[in-house]
């Protein structure tokens, strides 16, 4: 293979995205296009921009919940910031479990950035009074396009694959709730 060759192969290749843009401009990239964002979404992102992104946008949101519904309690807000930051990992383990089930090896570093832009973009929406529930269901649209077309799963793969999380996710907390209520009963308030 001659030196032209090689070039013309290299040219026809699409572009690969080597590195995850800034926080307004994958702002703008997930809510705009999401479809675009996650099929150009690198396959080894880091945990550093999407971590970064997944911070500024739980921070407004507890900034947000400190000034207009705790009342200045640091507790909830704090509360708040922790359950922000940990539900997508969270999520991000139980798709992992649900993918390598039923798919094989998955890389849970994608996996994890996927959820971080899926949850920090509507993070910035969803403190508005009834509009957090909507925003769950958008974040859900969101990560089955993420799964889609990061991970080639197709549309109809990716909504079974989230309809999947969320059932393993309500099954863990409907099991942990009478144990919750069994350890306020004895812990004095």
């Amino acid at each position: 293979m001659s030196i032209a060759q090689a070039q013309t192969v290299v040219n026809e290749q699409p572009p690969v995205q080597e590195h995850l843009p800034g926080f307004t401009t994958a702002l703008g990239a997930v809510l705009k296009r999401p479809q675009k964002f996650f099929e150009d979404f690198p396959a080894k992102p880091g945990y550093r921009a999407p971590l970064m992104f997944l911070s500024v946008a739980a921070l407004f949101y507890a900034a947000v919940s400190y000034s207009y519904f705790f009342q200045g309690s640091m507790n909830m807000t704090v509360a708040v910031l922790i359950n922000a930051m940990v539900m997508p990992f969270a999520l991000a383990g139980v798709t992992w479990v649900v993918l390598t089930m039923s798919s094989g090896k998955v890389s849970y570093e994608k996996l994890i950035a996927m959820y971080a832009y899926a949850s920090g973009a509507v993070m910035l929406f969803s403190w508005v009074p009834m509009v957090g529930y909507a925003c769950e269901v958008w974040k859900a649209g969101l990560m089955a396009c993420a799964l889609a077309k990061g991970f080639d799963l197709g549309w109809k793969r990716g909504i079974v694959v989230v309809a999947a999380t969320f059932l393993v996710v309500m099954l863990f907390i409907w099991s942990a709730m009478p144990v919750i209520q069994q350890l306020r009963g004895v812990v004095p308030a």
